[in-house]
Formats: structure tokens, C-alpha cells, sequence
């Protein structure tokens, strides 16, 4: 600092101005304090006109900012070592600070009389932003919680871009609770989603599918999750058989393979109240609890003396234990609970999930049921509950896993069913809705999607 003429050949200025308008009122006011005290202590030119670094005091620290032009989406994205990472006060204030420094190279430009560099030809039109499109679509204003809520959606997608993904922990924002997983990569689209729209389709999809969230109304005219759940299918099953491939590579390797002939490992699912965890023996031995911090050792001496029905169990676990220490196998983890759902599904595996206490697991041929109860009058309430084909009480639901059908796994075994509504009602108790309420085109939707018979009234 200070930056020459030389630095800002091809800056687009507009885009900075622009981008000081995307940061969150906080990340303002503390990066101008920032910057009315010169704390951007360093500015330095890496790639003229497109790159710049900066060294940043604030918020008790000095921090590293670095500032990128993106041509191709005519955006500047900057990122800081700081906890925040991305759009913070340093960034604010460095970006802040780099505008004020092209404006005085400018003006010193002009007092020198030197010739000022063609500046950079109008950039094509952007595709339209949410908080552009949706005013039309709706034919009205956006209300302040409305432009809010799309500002974090076009945060969200500025930060994939710059990190090329997002975690689960990036969505608590939009209402998502995170219990287990904060640091899991999701896998949201086949190739990243250039435009906000695309972004905001497969993100949707990710909410309604995996979290179980509604579309907001707000969105409905823009969501199309029948074109990117296609897309998603045909990712997911391509990566499907290229798994199945790796697998079984490794499979004819190990069974070609001229080793010794070692003892048979038997290997088992058990499901508790809380996660599923395997056990192990020696074929014709007692059984042992494998702990989950042991699943990486175990992998490695004994994965090979299992039968293939138990290696398509133990596969799935043991590639995450690669990348994770500790693969837990809980069910309010996302992709625990996913696998599991996979397995309970799949016939040749279910000889091996046992229950607590190591029995069989049941699998309930008599599927369960929503029962509607009608109010004795009109100002009284419908109760709707889910019970057993012979109207006795459901036990207590453990975990839920989507498909046709749903399962409902319980201590008493697996029960088959319709969709679960964990939104609305209630796996353990009757849910109360006033008959005024039900008694609706409303009420008719919700009977039609719990695929439940409306009642004589």
C-alpha cells in the first residue's frame, strides 16, 4: 500500500461497489470501524485488476483477507483466516479499503495528466437474482423476513462457490437443527449450480427430501423438485455403480488372492434404543460389542474373512471410517440413518440385524395404519393417531425410513406403513386438530397423504 495504476488494469469497480451491499449489517458496522481506523494495515497486488491480499487488525487479532474476481459470474468473493471465514468485517473492510485505493490511483492519475486504462466493456447481464425474480412472479413487493430469508439463501450460495460445497452446519441459518454431523460434506447436486434459481432447486430438494421441510410459499413459484430429483437419481445411481464396481474389484482380488485359509468372522447389526452397532465373532464363539472407534483396526484384520452377505453390511461403514473416526451408527445422524434404512430393505441382509437383546429382528407383515377419531360435536377436536393393524398402540418409533413403504423401526420389530407426517402429527400421541379446521379442502390434503379413510362425519 498504496497501489499504482498499474494494479488496477481491468478492475471492475462496480462489481466491489456491489458486493459491499451482499454483507450482513454487523459485518458493516464493525468493518467500518475497521476501516475509519486504518486497520487494513496491508494491501497488496497478486494478479492486477483480479487479486489482491490483505493483512487485517480487528476483533482482537490480525487476520489475512484475500480478495478474488470471479470473470465468469462478474463477482468479487473474498475469504479470511478468521472463524467466520467469508463476508466478515475483515473482508469488509479490506474490500472497502481496495475500492478507496482505486479511487485515489484514479484521482492521481488525472493530476498527473497520464492516460487512464480503458476500463472494462459493460459485462453481459447477470441472470436474475431470487430477490430479483420473485417480486415478478408474485406481482408484489417482498416483505422484510422475505428479502432476509433470500439474502441467506444467496449467501449460502456465494460461499459454496468459493469453498465448492457446503456442510450441514451452513443450514442451521434456514432452520435446519444440527445435533451430529456439523463438518459432513453434503452432496446436494451432480456439478455446482451456476445460477442462484439452480442452487435454490437443489437445496429444496435437500430440505424436502432428506429434513423434511415444506417449501416456503414464498419459493413455490421458482421450485421445480420433479427436474432436480431426476438429476439427483441419475448422480446418485452412477455413483452407485461405480461403488458396486470398486466393491466388487476389491471382492475377486481378495478371493483370488493365494493367502492362507483364515477362520470365518460372522458379523451382525444390533439395534438399541439410541444407534445400531455390530458385533463380531469367530465363526461358532461368543459374540463382542465392536466399538465404533474400533471400526478402522477392525477393517483391516478381519474384513476379509466375512461372508458376502456381511460384507454388504460392513462395506458402507468401513469406507466412511476412512474419512471418519468415529462412524457412530446413531439415528438422528443423517447418513447413519439413511444406510440403515438401506439395509432394513434388503432381503439378504436381514438374517443378520438382531434386536437388543440379539434375537432376530421381527419385520411386521401387517402394516400400520392412520386412525381418524371424529369429535362427538362441532366445536370438539379430530384426534389422529398412527397404530397397529389391529388398533393397538405403536411402540416407540426409533427411527422412521422414507420409501415405499415407509418403515418405522421399534422395539418390537419393523413395521411397515404410510408417509409419516413429523411436521404435523405426532409417531407417539394422538394429535388434536379443531373439527373447524379439519373439516376443510386442508383436511381433505392431509387424509389423502396419510392415505387414511375420512371418517363417516
Amino acid at each position: 500500500m498504496p497501489l499504482d495504476a498499474a494494479d488496477f488494469v481491468g478492475f471492475d469497480a462496480s462489481a466491489a461497489a456491489g458486493g459491499l451491499l451482499l454483507f450482513s449489517s454487523k459485518a458493516v458496522r464493525r468493518g467500518m470501524e475497521i476501516y475509519n481506523t486504518d486497520g487494513v494495515h496491508s494491501l497488496s497486488c497478486v494478479e492486477p485488476g483480479t487479486s489482491f491480499l490483505a493483512h487485517v487488525r480487528g476483533g482482537g487479532g490480525s487476520y489475512e483477507v484475500n480478495l478474488n474476481y470471479d470473470g465468469k459470474q462478474h463477482q468479487w468473493m473474498g475469504m479470511c483466516n478468521c472463524q467466520i471465514g467469508w463476508n466478515c468485517m475483515h473482508v469488509y473492510a479490506a474490500l472497502k479499503q481496495l475500492l478507496a485505493e482505486h479511487s485515489t490511483s484514479s484521482v492521481r492519475q488525472l493530476s498527473a495528466g497520464t492516460r487512464v486504462p480503458t476500463p472494462r466493456p459493460a459485462p453481459p447481464k447477470l441472470p436474475a437474482t431470487l430477490v430479483e425474480l420473485l417480486p415478478e412472479k408474485l406481482g408484489r413487493r417482498l416483505t422484510r423476513d422475505e428479502a432476509n430469508f433470500l439474502n441467506h439463501i444467496q449467501r449460502l450460495h456465494q460461499q459454496a462457490r468459493a469453498s465448492r460445497g457446503l456442510f450441514l452446519s451452513d443450514l442451521a441459518p434456514l432452520g435446519v437443527r444440527v445435533s451430529t454431523g456439523w463438518w459432513d460434506r453434503l452432496d446436494l447436486w451432480p456439478s455446482f449450480p451456476e445460477t442462484e434459481l439452480a442452487f435454490w432447486n437443489y437445496l429444496a430438494l435437500y430440505l424436502h427430501d432428506k429434513q423434511h421441510f415444506g417449501i416456503p410459499a414464498l419459493l413455490q413459484p421458482v421450485t421445480d423438485l420433479d427436474k432436480v430429483r431426476d438429476q439427483m437419481r441419475r448422480h446418485e445411481r452412477a455413483r452407485e455403480i461405480e461403488r458396486w464396481r470398486t466393491t466388487l474389484a476389491r471382492l475377486s482380488e481378495q478371493q483370488s488372492a493365494p493367502t492362507a485359509a483364515a477362520e470365518p468372522v460372522e458379523l451382525r447389526l444390533r439395534f438399541t434404543p439410541r444407534e445400531a452397532m455390530f458385533d463380531w465373532r469367530p465363526a461358532g464363539r461368543e459374540w463382542i460389542e465392536l466399538k465404533h472407534r474400533k471400526h478402522h483396526e477392525f477393517n483391516a484384520t478381519h474384513a476379509r474373512q466375512l461372508s458376502p452377505e456381511a460384507l454388504l453390511l460392513w462395506q458402507p461403514v468401513a469406507m466412511r471410517a476412512e474419512t471418519y473416526y468415529a462412524a457412530a451408527l446413531t439415528y438422528s445422524d443423517h447418513w447413519a440413518a439413511g444406510q440403515i434404512g438401506r439395509w432394513l430393505r434388503q432381503q439378504n441382509v436381514r438374517p443378520l440385524l438382531v434386536n437388543a437383546e440379539g434375537e432376530p429382528l421381527k419385520f411386521i407383515e401387517a402394516p400400520l395404519r392412520w386412525n381418524i377419531t371424529q369429535p362427538e360435536d362441532d366445536n370438539g377436536d379430530y384426534a389422529v393417531q398412527l397404530l397397529q393393524s389391529d388398533g393397538a398402540p405403536l411402540p416407540p418409533v426409533w427411527l422412521t425410513s422414507d420409501g415405499h413403504p415407509t418403515l418405522y423401526l421399534t422395539p418390537d420389530g419393523v413395521f411397515t406403513g404410510p408417509p409419516r407426517a413429523d411436521q404435523l402429527l405426532s409417531l407417539h400421541e394422538p394429535t388434536r386438530i379443531p373439527a373447524k379446521a379439519f373439516e376443510t379442502q386442508g383436511g381433505l390434503r392431509l387424509l389423502n397423504w396419510l392415505q387414511a379413510p375420512p371418517p363417516p362425519r
